[in-house]
């Protein structure tokens, strides 16, 4: 148990991406133990929890994408009582479920990312009352682990997202201190944020009188390309009206 713990701590250690870190994690766990099963479920909305990895020697039928409400089956009612449960025999266990008939044991642990679920670690074993206390102990410590290594990647994935912001800020910000020419200004900008960001269509309108003429695009074809738009058209217009920020997510 404590090589185990060891072991997923060297895997992950070097990560910073979530889903190689919960998958590292699973192989270790059924490489070590030889467990029949292991999966990672993930609480997404709608209070689901979907399976997003899973590695073992038997085929239960369950595969990355698989979901179940909160509540139901172990690894939903794990994800409702918010604490370990385990299951000295499945074959008579009420929240168990399967496609076929099993007989063996299951573990499953809830995983937090400071106090919210971030999901759960479900075991299965083909061995009944495979699973104590001390297993118990040890999946936690593992899933302590593994929540830490989430927090260090997700905090590392934000301070990049934070360095292209501002990379892309400088940019814009020389080309700008540079050139007296708005034409050459709104086309670095374009550029730029297009290429920072990775925006397929970025124009830029200035405001005359009543319409919205187009200082520069990148990304549109063009048959597409608008030159004018009348403060009353569109989001743009919109945006000129309501004088805030138009954020359309369809």
């Amino acid at each position: 148990q404590l090589g185990l713990l060891e072991e997923v701590g060297r895997q992950i250690a070097d990560s910073f991406d979530e889903m190689e870190i919960l998958q590292r994690s699973i192989e270790a766990v059924v490489e070590r133990f030889g467990y029949a099963e292991a999966a990672i479920s993930l609480l997404v909305p709608d209070n689901i929890m979907e399976v997003t990895v899973i590695s073992g020697t038997e085929d239960f039928g369950y595969s990355p994408g698989f979901r179940q409400d909160v509540g139901k089956g172990i690894i939903g009612h794990t994800a409702a009582i918010r604490k370990t449960y385990i299951s000295r025999n499945v074959a008579e266990d009420p929240y168990y479920f399967s496609n076929d008939e099993h007989y063996g044991s299951a573990i499953c642990v809830p995983i937090f990312t400071g106090k919210n679920l971030y999901g759960a670690l479900y075991v299965e074993s083909i061995e009944a009352d495979a699973f104590n206390q001390e297993d118990a102990s040890t999946l936690e410590t593992l899933v302590t682990q593994i929540s830490a290594s989430l927090q260090r990647a997700r905090l590392y994935s934000r301070a990049q997202e934070h360095l292209r912001v501002m990379a892309a800020v400088q940019a814009v910000s020389r080309v700008v201190v540079r050139s007296l020419d708005l034409e050459t200004t709104f086309t670095a900008v374009v550029n730029e944020l297009k290429n920072s960001f990775g925006y397929s269509h970025v124009s830029i309108y200035l405001l005359k009188e009543d319409y919205l003429h187009l200082g520069a695009q990148v990304g549109y074809p063009l048959e597409m390309v608008i030159s004018k738009i009348h403060i009353s058209q569109g989001v743009s217009g919109r945006k000129k009206k309501k004088k805030t920020v138009q954020f359309i997510q369809d």
